[in-house]
């Protein structure tokens, strides 16, 4: 049973390790993809090409009450057919440790990014990006409840526009409540201060707001969570015609096993962005798919450590008769491969 948990929670969280363990995986296969450059208003057509991902975490006692974590994860991903490749990165690590009673504390430090070069027919554009983040931060729980508050910098840059790149102060409340064991509800608030180089800076164009909900219910061989969040920002008026930015996302999300020793996990997201202008500081159509997507995920386990792993993901977006066709959008990505993971129990400093 212990196992199946594992391999649910690697699925659910590709780079998850319980205390004073050290994980590795390894994932190899070949992706699809029917619009790999992005573009609205009609498909390329189905290209293809090896992809690869490799995920470590390791934590380790750093004394009774401590626990250092270090973790990384690189994928990347190669279509011979138009000469295109890209990989994502990031790089982790943080210190954990109790204070006596009910008080933890947290401080961690994060450098991600992309890097891609697009197909030599010259579709599409380059989506490099690096961010860089540091937090501390404390949490409270009572019996029910836990109280989590943390503060921070970070900074983000965009190579196809720097126009778009900031840096500034962050900020994280949250609130979780379990009623049972195997539900807990939550609710966030995120500020930040996004502050470009090249503006003066103004509290009310340069301060973006996220707040989230989410349920979850968790009954060891089923998961399940609906999660709803907002991103608002307002990039003012200036030269780069900046505006008014809403983000709306709503998630749902079931996972568990299947079958044997096999799990899965579907998940559908339903997005909404309204925004005036061009130019804005916030980040999502960079790092993300700001659009509506669906994905169903499975993996069935093999011998030791090999597990067979497929995934297929759909993104959608149509704005409808009173806008162009040429805004609408569809990709499909599908991917099936190898997976290898080493898990290492009881690591010491």
């Amino acid at each position: 049973m212990v196992r199946h948990l594992l391999l649910l929670a690697s699925l659910l969280l590709p780079a998850v390790a319980s205390a004073a363990e050290r994980q590795l995986i390894l994932r190899l296969g070949a992706e699809s993809d029917s619009n790999p450059a992005r573009l609205f208003g009609a498909e390329e057509g189905v290209v293809a090409g090896p992809k690869g991902t490799i995920s470590y975490v390791d934590e380790r006692l750093a004394w009774p009450d401590g626990l250092l974590t270090t973790e990384a994860q690189v994928g990347a991903r190669w279509l011979p057919l138009r000469a295109d490749w890209a990989a994502v990165w990031r790089v982790g690590g943080g210190l954990d440790w109790t204070s006596g009673g009910d008080w933890s504390h947290r401080t961690y430090a994060e450098f991600r990014g992309r890097s891609e070069a697009p197909g030599d027919d010259g579709l599409g554009m380059t989506r490099d990006y690096e961010r860089v983040a540091a937090t501390v931060g404390s949490t409270r729980a009572w019996e029910q409840v836990t109280f989590e508050a943390a503060a921070g910098y970070a900074a983000f840059g965009y190579a196809a526009d720097s126009g778009r790149s900031w840096h500034g102060p962050t900020a994280a409340l949250t609130l979780s409540y379990a009623p049972s064991e195997a539900v807990t509800l939550s609710a966030s608030y995120e500020p930040s201060l996004r502050m470009s180089a090249d503006a003066p800076v103004l509290l009310t164009e340069s301060l973006t707001q996220s707040t989230g909900a989410k349920l979850q219910y968790d009954a060891g061989r089923w998961v399940a969570s609906i999660a709803g969040s907002a991103t608002a920002a307002s990039a003012g008026s200036d030269a780069s015609g900046g505006g008014d930015y809403l983000h709306e996302t709503a998630e749902l999300t079931l996972g568990g096993l299947l079958w044997g020793d096999a799990v899965g996990r579907l998940s559908g997201v339903l997005q909404r962005v309204a925004y005036d202008g061009a130019g804005s500081v916030v980040e999502l159509a960079v790092e993300d798919e700001d659009r509506n997507q669906v994905s169903i995920a499975i993996e069935q386990p093999l011998v030791g450590g090999w597990g067979l792993e497929g995934r297929y993901q759909r993104y959608l977006q149509r704005l409808g008769a009173e806008s162009s066709a040429q805004n609408d959008f569809e990709r499909h990505i599908a991917f099936v491969g190898l997976s290898w993971r080493s898990e290492r129990k009881g690591a010491e400093p």
